[in-house]
């Protein structure tokens, strides 16, 4: 027999699978122009390498930033924050901090949103590629000396 509440429930849950997938077409455009089109294995493995090749931009970045570290003249120097090794250290100590941070809060984004194993990857590599951009983007505009 037909369970009408039972009936309903799949409709609902395929209704929503729909606009989770077209939620994901969308988002896949803006992605690094990953889509879906071919797939979800196919749309993972360009969201992976879309985020290696922000990744190498990011440590660029980074890398510029400290090599732009400002030398300040000794006599400059009225707080120890100002020393160069000391600017360095906080640079290199916010990046780790931010390292860790975008780990686990796109780990938690993908396991709370997913569902199966794919869709958790999608949801974490998304993310991840989000705050990359980001990162990458408050590493080329980073405050200097005045």
């Amino acid at each position: 027999m037909c369970d009408p509440v039972s009936a309903l429930r799949k409709v609902w849950i395929a209704t929503l699978s729909l606009v989770g997938l077209c939620a994901f077409a969308s988002n896949a455009n803006s992605q690094a122009g990953c889509t879906a089109d071919k797939g979800s294995g196919a749309y993972v493995e360009c969201l992976h390498q879309s985020l290696v090749e922000l990744r190498a931009q990011m440590d660029r970045s980074y890398q510029r930033a400290l090599s732009d570290v400002p030398n300040f003249p000794p006599n400059l120097i009225s707080d120890s924050r100002k020393e160069l090794s000391q600017l360095r250290l906080h640079l290199a100590q916010s990046q780790a901090a931010w390292q860790t941070l975008a780990s686990e809060s796109c780990a938690y984004a993908g396991g709370i949103r997913g569902g199966s194993s794919t869709w958790i990857n999608i949801f974490e590599l998304q993310c991840l590629i989000e705050e990359t951009k980001a990162r990458i983007d408050r590493l080329e505009h980073l405050p200097s000396p005045s």
